[in-house]
């Protein structure tokens, strides 16, 4: 077998980058997940040097412990980032943000982020619940 790459190593660099390339547009297909989550929008922001997206994090409330390498643990707030990608979504978002209603996100998770996001989480919609 290694004999046979070394023989034709085109043949064997091209295939590996046709599998890589495979496997890469598979894993940024918004196909990882797909849920909800509710909590209190804390940040929203237009952000970007070449591709301008939406950022923002929501606070679900309570904490949860995080472990470092060392093993030093560290209390947090539970909340997760995410992207925006919807215009509607951004205006619900951002009357939320600034009334501090808590909300309903739906999202997309993809299993690698977008070049254009810089998280793998997209909310698709939002519902104001308070």
């Amino acid at each position: 077998m290694i004999e046979n790459i070394f023989e034709n190593p085109v043949k064997y660099t091209l295939g590996v980058a046709v599998v890589f390339c495979a496997l890469t547009w598979y894993g940024v297909l918004p196909n990882y997940s797909e849920g909800s989550r509710v909590g209190v929008v804390t940040k929203l922001s237009h952000k970007g040097l070449i591709f301008k997206s939406w950022e923002g994090s929501i606070n679900q409330g309570g904490t949860k412990v995080t472990h470092d390498s060392d093993g030093n643990s560290q209390v947090v707030s539970n909340a997760t980032d995410f992207s925006v990608v919807d215009s509607k979504v951004v205006d619900n978002l951002t009357e939320a943000y600034k009334t501090g209603k808590r909300v309903e996100i739906t999202y997309t998770q993809w299993l690698f982020a977008p070049i254009s996001q810089s998280t793998t989480y997209t909310i698709t919609d939002v519902k104001i619940l308070d």
